[in-house]
């Protein structure tokens, strides 16, 4: 969804934002842990799972602290940024997306064939 270059503070609006996702991914992680210890014992394939969910809470909360790390840099210095046109942004958001679809691939492929050999 193409984002105007409207009124309002972004960068306020996006620490909200980092701040908010923090939050509720340390509330996601007490109560599965709560949840954890009251429930019956985990197969390997739910072990794999909750784990993989931990690793990307923990990935998730890298990123936003290091996205309000570069929120405030950028707030308190603007003059670091030059101004960037609006089709050089999206070039780069294209190669972004391009490289994560790349990198998600194998993932996919290898959680697929997974799914295949245990679930089956």
């Amino acid at each position: 969804e193409g984002g105007g270059g409207g009124g309002g503070p972004p960068q306020k609006d996006a620490a909200k934002e980092a701040a908010e996702k923090e939050a509720a991914a340390a509330k996601a992680k007490a109560e599965e842990e709560a949840a954890e210890k009251e429930g019956p014992p985990l197969s390997a394939a739910a072990k794999r799972r909750v784990e993989n969910a931990r690793w990307l809470r923990k990935v998730s909360g890298e990123l936003c602290e290091s996205q309000a790390q570069i929120i405030r840099l950028v707030s308190a210095t603007p003059q670091l940024l030059p101004r960037v046109s609006v089709t050089k942004k999206e070039g780069v958001f294209e190669q972004v997306a391009a490289l994560l679809d790349a990198a998600l691939r194998p993932i996919e492929r290898e959680w697929y064939e997974r799914g295949l050999r245990t679930d089956c």
